[in-house]
């Protein structure tokens, strides 16, 4: 239970951050600097939550290309960073189940919960298995103010949901204060379910378009590795799976760029596998086009300015209604015709080839640094309601 001083209030913000991933890592660690600056006499925390525990299990490419030991490395890395920099409270629980994990985070006693960002309202099999919803659609039962900052659904549909996980997943969100949402997807979700609060629904940018890059941390990597920022390169961060990256990254390097990948691809000229999340935000700094299936590489592209195309390389990163939170975040941008490549029904590269000369010819990086700025200001406007609720 909560011991500090009475007069000042506690916070929680409920979100993934324990993750080997760049973006993740970034949206926790953006999210808690900007609600912190709002509060700053009071205690803000990362709940220590988890529904699974947290320890190295390598991947398969980790095992193909050899690289067992840097993703460990990268691992050990990311714990520490964590460690370093989100304050968690103190007390933790790792569970699945949601009477366990609500119980925990009442008895915080928490004055505000921040639920977001991330695609925290996702389902995950294990709640279809038990017809649950998971914790971050938090129960009226939680005496505190409760707010929706920038968190995704991902791609769920109200017609993947039963009839009982549409009752809970209204009734949790007809207990929030503000709820900000960061796609299309979550928003077409929400409205579907009919909640009585309509009018506090709206979509807000992702938390790290508040948060500037120090470049600092990737120019000191490049003295470590030999990579040469002056030489053309290409970012193609895209899953094993897509057989298409090694036929891309012939493309490109055929034309005399250096191939980077982020994940370990035996395409790639440069493996940057352990790079840390503040090193990796910094990274596209130096390259003339990214090719990435991750929501964040896109927006840390974009706050680089470069170029970029986003492969959504399976149909289970869009809803049923063909709505994905990658579309939604380049159309935000005016990009999507060009930018965003369906990669569930791509048989040919050669339109990804076709569409990059586009994208490059195209950019105009004046009109990238507006959109940051307005990103970066709806979100700061968004989370400047909330101190009012617990004044």
């Amino acid at each position: 239970l909560w011991t500090g001083d009475l007069h000042m209030r506690k916070i929680g913000i409920l979100t993934y951050f324990w993750a080997d991933n760049p973006g993740t890592f970034l949206q926790a660690y953006s999210t808690y600097r900007a609600i912190s600056q709002l509060f700053p006499e009071d205690r803000v925390e990362l709940i220590n939550y988890k529904h699974r525990y947290v320890f190295y299990k390598p991947s398969l490419g980790h095992i193909l290309t050899g690289k067992f030991m840097e993703g460990y490395k990268r691992h050990v890395q990311f714990q520490g960073l964590i460690h370093d920099n989100l304050p968690l409270s103190r007390h933790r629980i790792t569970s699945r189940d949601r009477l366990s994990a609500s119980d925990y985070i009442r008895r915080q006693n928490y004055d505000l919960i921040v639920v977001g960002s991330d695609t925290v309202l996702q389902m995950l099999p294990f709640h279809f298995k038990k017809n649950e919803v998971p914790i971050y659609w938090l129960p009226a039962n939680i005496p505190c103010r409760k707010v929706v900052c920038a968190a995704s659904s991902s791609a769920l549909s109200i017609r993947d949901l039963t009839e009982s996980q549409i009752i809970e997943c209204r009734n949790s969100m007809e207990h929030y204060d503000f709820i900000g949402v960061r796609d299309d997807a979550t928003y077409s979700l929400l409205s579907s379910l009919g909640i009585r609060n309509m009018s506090s629904l709206e979509i807000i940018p992702d938390p790290t378009f508040s948060m500037d890059i120090d470049y600092s941390h990737i120019e000191n990597l490049f003295g470590k590795t030999g990579f040469e920022p002056d030489e053309k390169s290409v970012v193609i961060d895209l899953p094993r799976r897509f057989t298409a990256a090694h036929q891309i990254a012939d493309h490109f390097r055929a034309r005399g760029y250096r191939i980077i990948s982020l994940v370990p691809a035996d395409y790639a000229d440069y493996c940057f596998i352990n790079v840390s999340p503040f090193e990796w935000a910094g990274i596209y700094r130096y390259c003339e086009l990214v090719i990435t299936q991750r929501f964040h590489g896109t927006i840390y592209s974009l706050k680089n300015f470069v170029p970029v195309m986003t492969v959504v390389w399976t149909d289970e990163l869009k809803s049923r209604e063909g709505l994905s939170k990658h579309r939604s975040l380049l159309k935000s941008f005016g990009m999507d015709e060009f930018s965003y490549i369906d990669g569930g029904s791509l048989k040919d590269p050669r339109h990804v080839f076709t569409n990059s000369e586009k994208v490059m010819a195209e950019f105009d990086r004046d009109t990238v640094i507006k959109n940051l700025e307005r990103h970066r200001n709806a979100y700061l406007e968004f989370i400047h309601k909330i101190p009012p609720l617990i004044s």
